[in-house]
């Protein structure tokens, strides 16, 4: 299969609770690697541990980020397949804590055009990667000091 996007090598890399820059991405059909028409489309995106790889069935576990919505960039002539994610503060479900290696996919859900009704997770091949890392002097620098 071709790789998923041309970020396929880029490791996103984040201070742990850092609300932004959004991380961008190009959605690429699985098979053809061609970029695809995001136009109506809802994407959202899930952040899990890369760790323990105990095996295809247990690995990446404990997701951190659980299919929270994406922005489609609007214009699909100029920018096709273009989405991003702007990480959140609610600790627990959209932050970026704890510090690690993560892994990430795109939940992509079609309302119309060639792919109407169809769910596609991406990359379909493999995993994106992503760091969060502690603030520097560690985690008591965090907003409230969480530990």
């Amino acid at each position: 299969m071709p790789t998923q996007a041309k970020n396929a090598t880029t490791v996103y890399q984040y201070i742990e609770y850092s609300t932004g820059p959004p991380l961008e991405d190009e959605i690429r059909h699985p098979q053809t690697g061609e970029l695809v028409d995001l136009t109506g489309a809802t994407v959202a995106i899930s952040i899990a541990w890369s760790y323990p790889h105990g095996s295809y069935y247990t690995s990446p576990r404990d997701r951190i980020v659980d299919e929270q919505p994406a922005v489609v960039d609007p214009d699909q002539v100029n920018n096709i397949g273009k989405v991003a994610w702007t990480p959140g503060t609610t600790k627990d479900v959209d932050a970026l804590t704890p510090p690690g290696t993560f892994l990430y996919q795109w939940y992509v859900t079609f309302t119309s055009g060639e792919y109407d009704g169809q769910e596609w997770i991406v990359p379909g091949n493999t995993y994106q990667p992503l760091v969060i890392r502690a603030r520097v002097g560690g985690r008591a620098y965090n907003p409230g000091g969480t530990v």
